[in-house]
């Protein structure tokens, strides 16, 4: 509006100030908007904080912490060897001769 030249009537002078005065109560509302955008962002950002600690706390552990068994300390079951059969092996690759 700083384009629009100024009335020098009453009349004007209403006009341009109800102008005024509706910009400034579009402002008030996107204000409003955007503070309630604002305060959800901080409650979300509350509400995941002790979250965010507890995850950077269980990375920082070794597996002797977490509670959980490692890969480390655990033995491989142990098979019992296979028993050939006396005639030797069976099946289309067993004991023939290729050719």
């Amino acid at each position: 509006m700083p384009d629009a030249p100024l009335p020098d009537d009453a009349a004007g002078l209403r006009a341009a100030n109800a102008r005024l005065r509706a910009v400034v109560e579009a402002k008030d509302a996107e204000i409003t908007g955007l503070r309630d955008g604002l305060d959800a962002a901080r409650e979300r950002e509350r509400r995941l904080e002790p979250r965010l600690a507890e995850l950077e706390r269980r990375l920082g552990m070794d597996s002797t912490e977490s509670g959980t068994p490692s890969s480390k300390g655990v033995r491989p079951a142990v098979r019992s060897p296979r028993r050939r059969s006396p005639a030797g092996r069976s099946g289309p690759h067993g004991g023939e001769a290729a050719g």
